[in-house]
């Protein structure tokens, strides 16, 4: 897998569709694989109790910070989750660097 994070919106429909299911599927046994967390979760409505999901989907959300909507800063979290870009990381060590420069004369 070449992403650096997968969110998954994850609702009562998300968790019904088979299809939703294994993309989630595919890209657990990715971070399993590669022993990195990639998977961001934001919770859309209420779930089924624990005891209902798949084994894998309650590992997540046992193992990671999951996110909502509905949240008090949401976007500055979800910001945070995601990795640093390496737009902003180059401009960080080379602050002399001017991004304001026209693409086009």
């Amino acid at each position: 897998m070449n992403s650096k994070r997968v969110i998954i919106l994850l609702s009562q429909n998300y968790i019904n569709d088979p299809f939703c299911m294994q993309i989630f599927r595919t890209a657990f046994a990715s971070n399993l694989e590669e022993r990195m967390w990639r998977i961001i979760l934001i919770i859309e409505g209420e779930l089924p109790p624990a005891s209902e999901l798949d084994q894998s989907l309650r590992a997540v959300i046992k193992s990671t910070k999951c996110l909502r909507f509905s949240q008090r800063l949401f976007w500055e979290m979800l910001r945070y989750a995601m990795p640093t870009s390496n737009v902003q990381r180059h401009t960080e060590d080379n602050p002399d660097v001017d991004l304001d420069i026209p693409l086009l004369n």
